[in-house]
C-alpha cells in the first residue's frame, strides 16, 4: 500500500497543560489540564523514587502496599477540571501526557480536503485524529517543559 502523508495546517487549538503545581518535602500535587476537549487522555507517571501513594481527584489510584516508580492511565471523558493528582513519596516527577481527538480542530476542518471514495481512514484511533502531547518535569526544586503539538 501506499502512504501520503500531507502537512497539517496550523490551529489555534488548545493544548493540554500540566496546571496547579505545588510540592512539599514529601507529597507533589499538579492537574493534567485538557485543552481541546478530547476523546482520551494518556497520561504515564515516572518517578526518581518510589511513590507511596497517589491519588487522582481525590481517589486511591494505587492497588496495594507496594510503592511503584511508573503508572500508565488511560482516561475517558476528561472532566473540565482536568485531572487532579497527589502523590506521596516520588522525588522528581515526569509526566508524559497526550490528549487525543478522533475529529481535526473545527478551525480546520473545512480546509482539510474530503478523501477520494477509494480512500479510507487507517484502522486505529490516530488515523485522522489531533493530538497534543507534552513532558514535564516536577521536582522539589524546579521544573521543566517540553510541549509539542501535532
Amino acid at each position: 500500500g501506499t502512504i501520503k502523508l500531507n502537512p497539517a495546517p496550523k490551529s489555534s487549538v488548545a493544548k493540554v497543560s500540566v496546571t496547579n503545581i505545588a510540592t512539599t518535602e514529601s507529597t507533589t500535587s499538579f492537574a493534567v489540564t485538557p485543552g481541546f476537549r478530547g476523546d482520551i487522555m494518556v497520561v504515564a507517571l515516572s518517578s526518581t523514587t518510589d511513590m507511596t501513594g497517589i491519588l487522582l481527584n481525590g481517589e486511591s489510584i494505587l492497588d496495594g502496599p507496594d510503592p511503584i516508580t511508573s503508572l500508565t492511565l488511560y482516561y475517558f471523558a476528561v472532566p473540565d477540571a482536568g485531572l487532579a493528582f497527589d502523590i506521596s513519596g516520588g522525588d522528581e516527577i515526569t509526566v508524559f501526557a497526550t490528549e487525543v481527538s478522533s475529529t481535526w480542530p473545527a478551525d480546520i476542518a473545512p480546509g482539510i480536503a474530503t478523501k477520494p471514495a477509494t480512500i479510507m481512514m487507517a484502522p486505529y484511533y490516530l488515523s485522522d485524529a489531533t493530538v497534543s502531547a507534552l513532558k514535564q518535569t516536577i521536582s522539589h526544586n524546579k521544573d521543566t517543559r517540553e510541549d509539542t503539538k501535532e
